[in-house]
């Protein structure tokens, strides 16, 4: 299997360093946080960043030529062994973005033969706003599933996955789908998301809460929830220790054994006024790369989010 991620140590696909001149290496994906339109080849990240630690970058790179190409309804970047997507539909409408979004995506990995989704993005404003009597993000949650069920060869393994809400009027969903398979990791502390109780969405969320694939372990999305339920409402230290609880767990459950303190971290908080607070605990914790986003999180007592990527 061809190696996903690389580190500055050259192990083969993702790079969050400065050091970019790897002359065996090609970008799949470079991320330009606080952009909301794509710059050259670099996929842009919509939210206003709060802080960081020291030159964070994220630059995942391949050991295979990488092609960039534009298509009808966004960009890609494209190998061997794995196919990106980037898609910022600017209609106001969630149903149809979703709607547009997830069957694009889904026909060109298909057209293109990547029938593995190992990761995705999916970032739109508003997302605690109800309309026509549902929250935008159940809704979301409710076209996902109706068009991953139009497509089988994407029902065996649910991706990792992201749902945030952007302060800006921005939409931008970004997927990575490989030839391999990947394995998706459960953590033991909570309920998978798609065996969730309907007062969450009509139709669950659908995906896994991390993706082991070529040594590398992929965190979805991950608060302060146990079993299903929200954790220290009102609370933002406590739901940031509890996610980061989180984030071990699967880290323990993986073959992936580094210490939470290597990973690389997003951040997406509620209130930008509790940055200094959340930065204080990330460096007592270790944690020792990082990113924090102004971003809301898809459930409203939920004040902060992470996810994170792992390798030896």
């Amino acid at each position: 299997m061809s190696r996903l991620f690389n580190t500055i140590y050259n192990l083969s696909l993702l790079t969050v360093s400065p050091k970019l001149n790897q002359k065996s290496l090609f970008e799949l994906m470079g991320f330009d946080f606080g952009v909301k339109a794509i710059s050259g080849q670099n996929i842009p990240v919509p939210f206003e960043v709060l802080a960081q630690s020291e030159i964070y970058q994220e630059r995942w790179q391949s050991n295979k030529t990488v092609k960039f190409s534009a298509f009808e309804f966004g960009w890609q970047w494209q190998n061997d062994d794995f196919l990106v997507l980037l898609m910022t539909p600017t209609d106001a409408d969630i149903d149809s973005v979703s709607q547009l979004v997830y069957q694009q995506a889904l026909n060109q990995a298909e057209a293109l033969n990547y029938f593995e989704l190992i990761r995705t993005w999916n970032y739109f404003p508003r997302i605690n706003e109800t309309e026509q009597g549902m929250e935008r993000y159940q809704r979301f949650c409710v076209i996902r599933q109706d068009v991953l069920n139009q497509f089988p060869s994407f029902q065996v393994q649910n991706p990792a996955a992201t749902a945030i809400g952007t302060h800006w009027e921005e939409n931008n969903f970004v997927f990575l789908f490989a030839k391999e398979k990947g394995v998706g990791i459960e953590n033991r502390r909570q309920l998978s998301a798609w065996e969730y109780p309907s007062q969450y969405a009509p139709k669950q969320p659908r995906f896994a809460r991390a993706m082991w694939h070529s040594g590398v372990l992929i965190c979805s999305g991950t608060a302060s929830v146990v079993g299903h339920e929200t954790q220290h409402v009102g609370d933002v230290l406590r739901q940031c220790e509890e996610s980061l609880l989180n984030v071990e767990t699967l880290l323990q459950q993986s073959e992936n054994k580094v210490s939470l303190a290597d990973g690389f971290f997003r951040f997406y908080l509620r209130d930008p006024s509790d940055t200094g607070a959340v930065v204080k605990l990330l460096v007592q914790a270790g944690i020792k790369h990082y990113v924090i986003l102004a971003a809301d999180v898809c459930r409203e007592d939920l004040l902060i989010e992470c996810e994170a990527v792992f390798q030896k």
